[in-house]
């Protein structure tokens, strides 16, 4: 959720929703997609202009870059991967597959591939336990806008 332009996780009371169980703030960010793994843990993705809180997998690449948070599901601590480009760039969906989070985003810039369109989608596939990128797949259209792309 966003509070005050800051997002946040909040892992809600089954029983009674308006009580807060636990919360983790990220920082400045966008946060548009989120996911819950079979073992608890959670993806958040989105876009973020500077680094956001937690252990930092790798660095941000410049302008706003796409990330995604991997955060225990006590939520007791984030590692943060960014995707990017010297770029805007921002992840629209995450979902879990075989131990890997898959994270679909747009860019203006080149992350797996040379840009072919005014903006690009991309699936990168990170890994579940480091948050490393495992590989990024960059598509387009020339002269073409591509739109969220969704897992």
């Amino acid at each position: 959720m966003n509070n005050n332009g800051t997002a946040q996780v909040r892992k809600l009371d089954a029983g009674a929703l308006s009580n807060d169980l636990a919360t983790l703030d990220l920082g400045t960010a966008d946060a548009r997609a989120l996911a819950v793994g079979s073992d608890g843990t959670v993806a958040v993705g989105g876009s973020a202009s500077a680094a956001l809180s937690g252990t930092q997998v790798n660095a941000t690449s410049g302008g706003r870059d796409g990330f995604v948070a991997r955060i225990d599901g006590a939520l007791g601590g984030a590692a943060v991967t960014y995707v990017g480009s010297a770029q805007d760039d921002q992840i629209d969906s995450v979902a879990f597959l075989d131990g890997a989070i898959y994270a679909g985003g747009r860019t203006s810039g080149t992350i797996g591939a040379a840009r072919s369109g005014t903006v690009d989608g991309f699936v990168s596939r990170i890994d579940g336990a480091t948050g490393a990128i495992a590989s990024t797949t960059q598509f387009g259209q020339s002269g073409q806008t591509t739109q969220p792309v969704r897992l």
